[in-house]
């Protein structure tokens, strides 16, 4: 994505605390030029329930976080793949269900965003992340 038109900024004061501003034709910070979804999920009827086992990607193109690529403040977010799978069983009789699954399985450090904080100079940087690999178990017992 890319600006059409430049941007203004006419208080001088907002100028001096963040300087990052766009002309027309820069790239917009954080948006990159590919992402996207997919989902696939199969179901079937078993003679103990319905079974479901479904698998998620998500990827993310890499973008800088600020107009200004040369700036010390930016920082590239490299592109990112994440995969999530799951398994669940349900007995509808019952009300009982159990779903086993794995978020993030290939345990991807994906970046996803980063800012600059002036409060803290000793570490001013602050990046936020894909959460680490999770397993787990869960299980529902409807009433």
């Amino acid at each position: 994505a890319k600006l059409t038109k430049d941007q203004v900024i006419d208080d001088d004061a907002r100028r001096q605390f963040d300087d990052d501003v766009g002309s027309a034709g820069d790239t917009i910070p954080n948006i990159p030029k590919t992402q996207g979804y997919i989902a696939l999920e199969y179901q079937k009827s078993l003679s103990i329930g319905e079974l479901s086992i479904m698998t998620d990607l998500t990827y993310r193109g890499d973008t800088d976080t600020r107009f200004d690529t040369d700036s010390d403040f930016n920082y590239n977010l490299e592109s990112t793949s994440v995969v999530s799978v799951r398994a669940s069983l349900a007995h509808e009789e019952s009300g009982w269900s159990g779903t086993r699954y794995v978020n993030n399985l290939l345990g991807e450090v994906a970046d996803q965003d980063a800012i600059y904080v002036d409060a803290n100079p000793t570490e001013p940087l602050r990046v936020f992340g894909a959460k680490p690999r999770t397993v787990g178990v869960r299980v529902v017992k409807r009433f």
